[in-house]
């Protein structure tokens, strides 16, 4: 059986786009990966954790923080299809930059990095796709900055809803906690930050879901 066959959310990992099965499982094979499974709090991939895999997740949802503290800012949710460790694939002597967390339990696929190279180098498909991610990568990071530097609660939660990739009618994914936690600031700030939003009809407070309202009367405010 191929690596697709074994492992469906495989096929949703961009790396792979249009990479034909043959040649995935010609580098990926019994021999370079794993599945291991983890329960809810427990640690995936750290800082202290040696560079020498890759990792997929195949079900379940895992949480990336910066540094090596669950305290620290939470950088993004990681569900099925979802790949981390892929920064270092090129430098596994620099720790890694985040650490990971079993959100709920959690099937991860792991990868040898000499396997994933190897595809790499010897695929143009996969070459390509590789160079995406990364692109796409600094760009997140760039963004990151800068709603993390924004100043005031109310752009810090503007710059985030622009960035989503889908700017009206878009729900945020995360709970009110954890948004002020990816921002950056207190619950109270995020709730003023919302209202006042909300009073100059920027976006609207719908349940449990943020949605945009006006995007270019957002982008001006931003741009202030």
């Amino acid at each position: 059986m191929t690596i697709y066959e074994l492992f469906p959310p495989i096929r949703s990992v961009s790396l792979f786009f249009q990479a034909s099965e043959e040649t995935v499982n010609r580098y990926i094979n019994d021999t370079s990966m794993k599945v291991s499974e983890f329960f809810a709090g427990e640690i995936i991939h750290s800082p202290s954790s040696e560079n020498t895999e890759i990792g997929i997740v195949l079900s379940g949802i895992a949480r990336a923080h910066t540094g090596d503290s669950a305290d620290h800012a939470l950088l993004k949710k990681m569900n099925a299809g979802d790949m981390f460790g892929i920064a270092n694939l090129y430098a596994p002597d620099q720790p890694f930059p985040s650490l990971i967390l079993a959100e709920e339990f959690c099937r991860i696929l792991f990868i040898k990095a000499t396997a994933l190279r190897a595809l790499i180098e010897n695929e143009p498909t996969v070459l390509r796709n590789y160079l995406t991610l990364q692109s796409q990568k600094i760009v997140y990071l760039n963004r990151k900055i800068m709603t993390l530097t924004a100043g005031a609660a109310e752009k810090k939660l503007a710059v985030f809803l622009l960035e989503k990739e889908s700017a009206l009618q878009k729900a945020a994914p995360f709970s009110m906690s954890e948004l002020a936690k990816l921002l950056g600031i207190g619950r109270a700030s995020l709730y003023r930050a919302i209202d006042a939003l909300v009073a100059h009809g920027m976006i609207e407070k719908k349940e449990k879901c943020l949605i945009v309202r006006d995007k270019l009367l957002l982008e001006q405010y931003v741009n202030q």
